[in-house]
């Protein structure tokens, strides 16, 4: 609609009428967004990995984060990959994790094809 401001043309003059500096922002405009604390990360482990669900993921012997859910995954030839929440300081692919007695290695998202070089059926 190219012509609003002539719907209610006495709140456009009155707002063209400000004067410069007069606009007070609200304080939730300039206030800084806050960055997440854990983000959610795939992690291959070991063909045959079992009782992942729900255990807790330490890296070097401290607490990062909690496994969600754990499955066999055909695009990593059967390795076991988990979805857990992470602290983000330990999200970059490539960090070994232990997860219940069982090594395993933060990937990237199997499941995700940004460049879509995968076959559709």
């Amino acid at each position: 609609m190219d012509n609003w401001h002539k719907l209610r043309p006495e709140l456009f003059q009155k707002a063209a009428m400000l004067p410069h500096g007069m606009y007070q922002p609200s304080p939730w405009v300039n206030r800084p967004t806050p960055q997440p604390k854990q983000t959610v990360v795939s992690i291959a482990f070991p063909e045959g990995a079992d009782g992942l669900d729900g255990t807790e993921i330490t890296v070097k012997g401290r607490l990062a984060g909690v496994v969600s859910m754990a499955i066999p995954s055909p695009a990593l030839g059967g390795k076991m990959l988990a979805l857990g929440r992470i602290d983000t300081a330990h999200a970059t692919e490539g960090t070994v994790v232990s997860v219940a007695d069982s090594i395993g290695t933060v990937v990237s998202m199997p499941a995700y094809d940004p460049d879509r070089k995968r076959t559709r059926g």
